[in-house]
């Protein structure tokens, strides 16, 4: 029923539009005004509503702040060790379970070559301490043996100088005995002239030639006596080659009496020193603990094959250090405010931290060292080899106004130029900078701010935009 009414209305318009198309089209014209009208009496409402939407809340940075920068420093747990496998082996026993403490020393698993069990360290440790043994079984008789050939040496040339002394004392009674025989040869020579100046018509032809033949003996006699006193004397003398050659086979044989003495104690070191490595190499198949402490975890399991470096157990001594080791660049190190405290956030927690040491120089590469020690309380919430991360107060003198550090996510580049937005009577303002050094979070700025400068830090933010500063 309705609809038909609404038809039948709908009908009369257009009819009615056509006969007087003129009155139709000022209908027309009449909506649209009022339309307009109505539009610009709600424009001021709009506008208003739209001035207090624009009025955005921001958070800044002021110069002269002290600034932080983050760096994530590994943790370092003096005290806590994961033992690995030193050489490839077999799985054959594990004497300690988890939670179980441990002592210095003390086996925590046994590794073999083989599944029966068999261990070829473990032979050539025996073969090392009977070979050892045998040396320290001989030592005492080669000493001996060394040293008798040593008394033998001294005493041949003590024997060889006692000979030569006696032989300088025959050389004087040789001397006598030779002065007599000449003095008698002189005396027969001196009787055969006579004889043969008196031998008118040979008379004394015979006794001329027997006195002849007793000269001749008694000269080779005299001349054998010579030649013995020159080879006694050659001989006696501590200057000659005879003496000169038994000094050196004196010096030789005790030398080389030497060199075999410390050739037999060379042998006896070499043979604890390989006994010594024996016992390394068969230790690598028995890993034990470096220190008194507690069974954190048991890597693996009986009848496993593991090469150099699978992981064994952890194991965590009685007291543990704990530090926290910082990497950061030379001018982090230059900037850091002595005596201020860093902050570090341990499990959502916020602690302050003091650093007991700052490198001097670089020690990984370009980098400096702060190292930090881990209050007790917070140890048990961190683990060996991560990353935690540590705020570090900067000095103020760098914050000054002449060469200010601010948040490097408050600056903006563009291909040209860079530029921070800053709050000047509730309105974001642009200005333009010069960028410096970056400091971890910060950035250097050279020109272009001054001191109370109240720097924008967020991003939804654009020139001339009303801003309202958090408290």
């Amino acid at each position: 029923m309705a609809e038909t009414t609404v038809q039948k209305s709908y009908t009369r318009s257009v009819t009615f539009v056509k006969r007087n198309p003129l009155f139709g089209f000022l209908i027309v014209i009449g909506i649209i005004l009022l339309l307009l009208a109505i539009s610009k009496l709600m424009q001021p409402a709009a506008q208003e509503s739209a001035d207090i939407q624009t009025t955005k809340n921001v958070a800044i940075y002021s110069i002269g702040d002290g600034p932080k920068a983050t760096y994530g420093a590994r943790i370092e747990k003096e005290g806590v060790i994961t033992i690995v496998a030193q050489s490839a082996g077999i799985v054959q026993d594990i004497a300690l379970n988890e939670g179980d403490k441990v002592n210095q020393g003390q086996q925590i698993i046994s590794l073999a070559a083989n599944y029966q069990g068999s261990n070829p360290s473990s032979v050539q440790t025996q073969i090392a301490q009977t070979q050892y043994q045998n040396v320290l079984d001989t030592f005492d008789n080669q000493n001996q043996l060394v040293q008798r050939q040593r008394d033998v040496a001294t005493a041949s040339a003590e024997n060889a100088q006692q000979t030569r002394d006696i032989s300088r004392q025959s050389i004087g009674e040789t001397n006598d005995l030779i002065n007599n025989n000449q003095t008698q040869l002189d005396s027969m020579r001196d009787m055969l002239d006579d004889l043969n100046a008196n031998n008118s018509g040979g008379s004394s032809a015979q006794q001329i030639g027997e006195l002849e033949g007793i000269i001749g003996q008694l000269q080779g006699s005299v001349n054998q006596l010579r030649s013995a006193q020159r080879t006694t004397e050659y001989q006696a003398a501590n200057d000659k080659p005879p003496a000169t050659l038994a000094n050196l086979e004196k010096e030789i044989a005790l030398k080389q009496l030497d060199v075999q003495q410390k050739t037999l104690e060379l042998n006896k070191e070499v043979s604890r020193l390989q006994v010594t490595l024996a016992y390394v190499n068969e230790a690598m198949m028995y890993p034990a603990s470096p220190f008194t402490g507690v069974i954190e975890n048991i890597a693996v399991r009986r009848g496993q094959t593991v090469n150099p470096g699978t992981e064994l157990a952890t194991i965590a001594a009685n007291e543990i250090e704990t530090t926290a080791v910082l990497q950061v660049p030379k001018g982090i190190a230059n900037a850091l405010a002595q005596g201020e405290p860093s902050e570090a956030i341990i499990k959502n927690k916020t602690v302050t931290l003091t650093p007991y040491y700052v490198s001097g120089q670089a020690t990984s590469g370009q980098l400096y060292t702060i190292k930090y020690t881990i209050p007790n309380e917070y140890q048990n919430d961190l683990t060996d080899g991560e990353y935690l991360k540590i705020n570090l107060p900067l000095a103020r003198a760098n914050t000054t106004s002449t060469t200010p550090l601010i948040p490097i996510d408050a600056v903006y580049q563009t291909q040209d130029k860079a530029y921070v937005l800053v709050a000047s009577n509730n309105k974001a303002k642009n200005k333009d900078i010069v960028l410096g050094e970056v400091f971890g979070n910060f950035v250097e700025v050279q020109k272009g701010l001054g001191s109370g400068d109240q720097i924008i830090l967020n991003r939804n933010i654009i020139a001339e935009d009303t801003i309202k500063i958090n408290k």
